[in-house]
């Protein structure tokens, strides 16, 4: 913190001292008379520069460039005009001229001959608001676009420096300039002449300056803002956080106007509308600071109005163009006196009561406010000293650390003295919350798993439930019709036709209660697989071999693809049973969807990753919107019920979750009428893939050679 103070104020007093220099260089240099600065018998040190002040021959309404004034034609009258100054003090006539115009300036310097053919740097702070600057004839500096009226103007104004190399004794300096857009107009801060390293010095002392500055400054106020996120409820913080951040940026709009160089293509009207935010919305940010921190002295009606005043102000300058805002400068000044004597009288009367911290407030405000006070007396009458607030903000900041830092050294004596006095409980306690923790993440885990499975079983329970109240009711109203018709003598009791018809819908019952609670508790997880290692294409022809007889009538193919030693060898971690229990579940479906004499078909794949069963029918097949619900409990297609096929729809269901148990997929293929391929893919053991892995790679080399 002692370093960036001392920094900052050699930063700030290098900087004041090239203005004192310049200052300095005022009184001792010469002055221009009638459009002319004799410098010939001035003692020109190499490391001063020469301020081009005085009276320069003034043409109002002309645009002149230089060659007119070596040419013999008529000139308009030019009138002596003082620079620095902005025209509106100028008068014509005893009438004062508008800030909307456009004119041409000239003087003639005239250098000792000692510096006759040295290079020499011009450097313009300050132009409302576009010039054309030549030397001796040649164009050296432009800013923005000089026009007879604001459509041909383009407004661009930040400081801009040139070199030249003079080849004649005299300097005609010509700058043409139009003002269109805002309060001030013409030359208004001064121009200087003088070596290009002197000149480059001063130029990147002030920049280095404002960049410190600024940058100190939102840095500063990041870190207020940051401290505030940690602790909001003390909203002091935040408010003098903003206050830093918008005067820093507000920094980097003045001066060298650095925040050219991050937004070259910045228009003049939005950065003079930024300057102007910034200014504004600081006051209200540090209005807002001062009146958290002193609530108890506060009135509330005052600090509303001060921020009102602002905010009206801020409006003012979002919705008109610069040519009017600028126009409230002067009588913001008054404002601003107003708004001094709030910040005073609450630091005061805090101080006046012995408030923590309150003299360092006051402090703070007696530091900020001459620095407003001035940097507003320089834009409005060229009074006072530019750019001061970056510097006042710093040393307000130095102060405003220090108030923090007592605070948290305060806030860190109190927690030292608890901690040491809850540092005993804390052992004691230490190892009891242990042991509590420790049963209570046992008695955690053991709840959340007998939740888990309490959980599943009532899913399962609920679907089971649902599935059968919503499936055993057709079958039992049909047993009973037929019942209560033999009762009725509707029906002969003992009917073998009827009878039959009842024993079948028993058996449907009996199988669609068995698949019902199969299902429900392989959602539950309740069925124990017995998976072991099992080689897949002799599994899959015993399969074929075993349901062969079953499927006499048609035409019953078993298929492997692919190269059949090393399908042989290829092998899964799988149940068998239940395996088998998919497989004969889609040769059924097959055969119930596949008229006899049709093509009945298992085919086998083998790849490097895993292996799939395609079982493939030349049947009715299906539509192509009913594919997505095939495996949905309970889900028939169109040509099942057509068909009068008996089925519940829960075989697919069953063979799904099956083939999710061997972390594998089932799914299928069908056109309506041309038949349908299910098939579903389960995965190898892991070293089968490596090891056919590593025989396709060695069938790729070998083909490559």
């Amino acid at each position: 913190m002692i370093g960036i103070f001392v920094f900052g104020l050699w930063g700030g007093e290098t900087v004041l001292a090239a203005d004192s220099s310049s200052a300095a260089n005022d009184d001792t240099a010469p002055t221009a008379r009638n459009g002319v600065l004799d410098a010939q018998n001035w003692m020109h040190a190499r490391d001063r520069v020469l301020p081009l002040n005085g009276e320069w021959l003034f043409y109002w309404q002309s645009l002149i460039e230089p060659q007119r004034f070596k040419e013999l034609t008529a000139l308009p009258k030019p009138v002596l005009a003082q620079v620095p100054d902005t025209w509106t003090n100028y008068s014509l006539g005893n009438q004062a001229l508008s800030n909307q115009g456009y004119a041409t300036y000239r003087l003639v310097v005239q250098l000792p001959p000692a510096e006759l053919g040295r290079m020499k740097s011009i450097y313009v702070h300050g132009v409302a608001t576009a010039y054309k600057l030549w030397v001796n004839g040649e164009l050296v500096l432009e800013n923005g676009t000089v026009g007879p009226n604001a459509e041909a103007s383009v407004p661009r104004n930040y400081a801009k420096m040139a070199s030249f190399q003079p080849n004649q004794s005299e300097l005609e300096v010509v700058i043409q300039v139009s003002s269109f857009v805002q309060r001030k107009a013409g030359i208004w801060e001064r121009i200087e002449l003088g070596d290009p390293e002197v000149i480059t010095s001063k130029r990147e002392a002030s920049i280095a300056y404002e960049v410190f500055f600024s940058g100190t400054l939102l840095v500063f106020g990041l870190y207020h803002i940051l401290f505030f996120l940690q602790r909001s409820k003390n909203k002091s913080p935040l408010y003098f956080g903003l206050t830093c951040i918008v005067i820093g940026l507000r920094a980097l709009l003045l001066g060298q106007s650095m925040i050219i160089s991050f937004f070259p293509e910045l228009p003049w009207e939005m950065a003079v509308k930024l300057e102007y935010l910034t200014a504004y919305s600081g006051v209200i940010f540090f209005t807002c600071y001062i009146q958290n921190q002193f609530k108890k002295y506060l009135n509330r009606w005052v600090a509303s109005i001060v921020i009102g005043i602002h905010l009206v102000l801020s409006l003012i300058v979002i919705l008109t163009p610069a040519l009017l805002f600028t126009q409230t400068l002067p009588l913001y000044l008054m404002v601003f006196v107003v708004v001094t004597v709030y910040w005073l009288y609450l630091s005061g009367m805090a101080v006046g009561h012995g408030i923590q911290g309150a003299k360092l407030h006051l402090a703070t405000i007696l530091i900020i406010v001459p620095c407003v006070i001035s940097e507003l007396l320089y834009y409005k009458t060229m009074f006072g000293f530019a750019d001061v607030l970056s510097l006042g903000m710093f040393l307000g900041l130095i102060l405003q650390g220090i108030l923090l830092a007592h605070q948290f050294s305060s806030s860190f004596e109190q927690s030292e003295r608890l901690s040491q006095e809850l540092g005993e409980w804390n052992q004691t306690l230490a190892t009891n919350i242990r042991r509590r923790t420790l049963e209570l993440e046992q008695s955690n885990a053991e709840l959340t798993h007998a939740n888990n499975s309490l959980s599943q079983l009532e899913q399962s329970r609920r679907h089971l439930l649902s599935n059968i109240s919503h499936e055993l009711g057709t079958p039992l109203t049909s047993i009973q019709g037929y019942v209560k018709a033999m009762m009725d003598g509707v029906v002969p009791p003992g009917e073998p036709k009827y009878m039959k018809i009842i024993f079948e819908k028993t058996l449907y019952l009996d199988r669609l209660i068995a698949d019902l609670f199969e299902l429900s508790k392989l959602e539950a997880g309740q069925i124990t697989f017995d998976r072991r290692e099992t080689q897949i294409t002799p599994f899959l022809r015993k399969l074929y071999d075993k349901y062969k007889f079953d499927l006499v009538e048609y035409d019953y193919t078993f298929e492997v693809q692919g190269d059949h030693a090393e399908q042989e060898k290829a092998a899964a971690h799988l149940d068998p049973v239940r395996i088998e229990q998919v497989v004969s579940n889609l040769l059924y479906n097959a055969k119930y969807h596949t008229d006899p004499g049709g093509k009945i078909q298992i085919l086998v794949q083998v790849d490097t990753m895993d292996f799939t069963v395609h079982i493939i029918d030349t049947g009715r097949g299906m539509a192509e919107e009913e594919i997505p619900h095939l495996f949905d409990r309970f889900y028939r297609g169109s040509a099942s019920r057509r068909s009068g096929k008996k089925g519940a729809g829960l075989g697919l269901s069953i063979c799904k979750e099956i083939v999710a148990y061997h972390e594998g997929t089932i799914q299928m293929c069908s056109m309506l009428g041309e038949g349908s391929d299910v098939y579903f893919t389960i995965p190898l053991l892991q070293e089968e893939q490596m090891r056919l892995e590593g025989k396709a790679d060695g069938r790729a080399d070998d083909f490559s050679h």
